[in-house]
């Protein structure tokens, strides 16, 4: 896949961050647009530009195991204030299976930007 020299740095630098979201307690990291290289870059422009949106055609990382990461984010959310989603009960009961679950979700991530990464050609700007 072409992109520009920007965007291939943005994306390298998003696998960085999640390489280090692999190590340790991955739940424990920041997670969204403000911790994501990629999004700092192209979020404001609706993601165009992006070379996940590139890869996937859609937007806000759909069609990327991110979304998983997102809804397991939710549900610890939903826990710490409370809320009754059915996650969030799961996280209450057996926080140490949702972690796995989490810590999975994570390396998939991870994963699927690596192999992207590596399929990118840098073109002219």
């Amino acid at each position: 896949m072409k992109v520009t020299k920007k965007a291939a740095e943005a994306l390298w630098a998003s696998v960085e961050v999640w390489s280090r979201k692999t190590e340790g307690a991955p739940h424990k990291h920041r997670y969204g647009t403000d911790a994501c290289p990629c999004c700092q870059e192209y979020y404001d422009n609706s993601c165009a530009g992006c070379p996940i949106e590139q890869k996937t055609g859609d937007r806000l990382c759909e069609g990327t195991p991110y979304l998983g990461v997102e809804v397991l984010l939710d549900a610890m959310v939903g826990a710490y204030y409370q809320c009754d989603f059915v996650l969030t009960r799961t996280y209450l009961e057996d926080p140490g299976v949702f972690r796995k679950l989490f810590s999975a979700n994570v390396q998939a991530e991870y994963e699927w930007l690596t192999d992207l990464a590596c399929e990118l050609e840098v073109g002219n700007e």
